[in-house]
């Protein structure tokens, strides 16, 4: 029988009118099944008992299976999903309590009562083709796009893992397996499920997609969502260091990323720029001086992005690892200055989840 989850709210409302079913039953059986993750249609007590039989005789609802939970001590969640097709990929809960006088987040802090926000790294790609050194992901193979429905599906199981950090603000970051805009369909896809009011009802700014900076789809995913968060993984101020730990930004130069972005639509999206520390490649002072001369120019086209600087994960499997180690606490803070103080916003992130492979550049998808 046909899955309905991942269908859009208008192919729903198609289906019930194919089923001689006024509209108004495709917009409930969407709420249904994303705004409250339901998949028994017996539940669904808005419908008639004979409606609810026929669903449950023609189709059915399935989401994908948590094959591993494991739990990191500084309160991360890394899921093992397994698909309908036995694949698996990772996808990672972070929860974070929320200060009310100044609206920050910071860790998760025990049970207290206070507001607290679920950030989640949702995978796009079994695997990945692009096969960057320094994330874990590039060094299996990969396998195929995932659908919108099991990008999204990520989001519910993952709140379900992470039940007091969910009781706050929802965030998606597109960061996990896979390229995303080698997958653009199934992204802007999901994108829809996820911002839709009678969905998962979470703000288009509190999603980010990151992507190594594929031009043409960037354009095409400003079109389709023009106030979703784009980040842009360059992890180098000049391209032919870049190209070095990046296959990919040998076709494809930051003057021609960088051109993508200028000619988004016009919005108030947020534009992030991704930057991993490696130790001694791309954290020296000169390399903090070719950024910023990549990101005056950005900030002459009229873009002031987020620097987001980030701490190299290393791991061991698969084997030999990586040819990168994480540099020092003392040259990442001495870069974070330069950004700082040349007056571009950037935070360094502190890695979550590094005891169980759920931080940045870590996610494999092999189980335990």
């Amino acid at each position: 029988m046909e899955n309905l989850y991942g269908l859009s709210h208008a192919e729903l409302i198609q289906l019930a009118e194919d089923l001689g079913l006024p509209p108004y039953r495709g917009r409930q059986l969407f709420r249904h099944l994303y705004r409250h993750g339901q998949t028994d249609f017996s539940e669904m007590t808005d419908f008639s008992a004979s409606l609810r039989a026929e669903l449950a005789s023609r189709f059915r609802i399935a989401h994908p299976r948590v094959a591993e939970s494991s739990q990191s001590g500084d309160g991360a969640v890394k899921l093992l999903i397994e698909l309908e097709d036995g694949l698996l990929v990772e996808t990672v809960a972070i929860g974070s309590r929320r200060d009310a006088a100044g609206g920050k987040s910071g860790r998760a802090q025990g049970a207290g009562g206070e507001a607290s926000d679920l950030t989640v790294c949702v995978s796009t790609q079994v695997g990945c083709p692009l096969a960057c050194t320094f994330c874990r992901s590039g060094a299996i193979p990969f396998r195929r796009n995932l659908t919108a429905g099991e990008i999204a599906a990520q989001v519910l199981l993952a709140e379900r893992a992470a039940p007091e950090a969910a009781r706050g603000r929802r965030n998606v970051v597109y960061m996990g397996m896979g390229e995303p805009l080698l997958n653009t369909d199934g992204v802007t896809a999901s994108l829809a499920l996820l911002a839709d009011a009678d969905g998962f009802g979470i703000p288009p700014r509190r999603i980010t997609v990151s992507t190594v900076g594929l031009p043409e789809e960037i354009g095409r995913l400003g079109a389709a969502a023009p106030q979703v968060g784009i980040a842009i993984s360059l992890h180098a101020g000049d391209d032919e260091t870049r190209g070095r730990f990046m296959p990919i930004g040998r076709r494809h130069r930051m003057p021609e990323i960088f051109e993508a972005l200028e000619n988004l639509p016009p919005s108030n999206r947020r534009i992030t720029i991704e930057y991993v520390l490696l130790g001694g490649e791309n954290d020296r002072p000169r390399d903090a001086r070719e950024l910023l001369r990549q990101l005056r120019r950005l900030a002459a086209s009229g873009i002031r992005p987020h620097v987001n600087l980030i701490a190299f994960n290393p791991w061991e499997d698969p084997a030999p690892g990586p040819p990168h180690r994480p540099g020092t606490e003392e040259d990442a803070e001495r870069f974070l200055g330069k950004v700082s103080a040349a007056g571009f916003v950037s935070t360094l992130r502190r890695s979550r989840g590094r005891d169980v492979l759920a931080a940045c550049g870590q996610l494999a998808a092999t189980p335990a």
